[in-house]
Parts: C-alpha cells; sequence; structure tokens
C-alpha cells in the first residue's frame, strides 16, 4: 500500500512526463500529477483531464471527475480508485 502523496506545485516543477508508465499505462502517472497540483491549485500552465489526458479516459473508459474525487481523498498512486 502507498502512503498517501502529497498535493504537486506545478508552478515549480513539471509533472511526470507522459512516458513514465504507471500500472503499464503511460500518461496515467502525469494524469495524477496534474489533477493533484489542480487541487492545490497549483496546476500553473497544466490542464487536469487534457486532450492528451483524454487518450487515456477514452482507452480505460473511466470518469476523470471520479478519478479527481479520488485524488482529493488524498490516494496515493498505487491505491486502488472506486469507479475509475
Amino acid at each position: 500500500m502507498s502512503s498517501p502523496i502529497g498535493s504537486t506545485d506545478l508552478t515549480r516543477r513539471p509533472p511526470r512526463s507522459m512516458r513514465v508508465r504507471l500500472g503499464g499505462f503511460v500518461i496515467l502517472a502525469r494524469m495524477l500529477d496534474k489533477g493533484r497540483a489542480l487541487l492545490a491549485k497549483k496546476n500553473g500552465e497544466y490542464n487536469y483531464n487534457s486532450p492528451t489526458d483524454q487518450h487515456l479516459v477514452r482507452f480505460l473508459g473511466f470518469d476523470p471527475e471520479a478519478l479527481l474525487q479520488e485524488l482529493a481523498a488524498g490516494k496515493g498512486d498505487g491505491e486502488s480508485y472506486n469507479g475509475c
């Protein structure tokens, strides 16, 4: 079980590369970083649920707003996400 990840400040550093794999999927780690930063209002120029993120959303068929709610609950990268 992963420990919760603190909010990401994308005004200081970029999110993880879209090539970083998480659970075997590219884009996911970056999307999580951008979601956490959005919740903390530290997303800078990065947009959660961007057109690039939408490729993963369509492929996996999950609701990006449900994922954002799970991130708001403080879930870490390795924890399961209900409804996502």
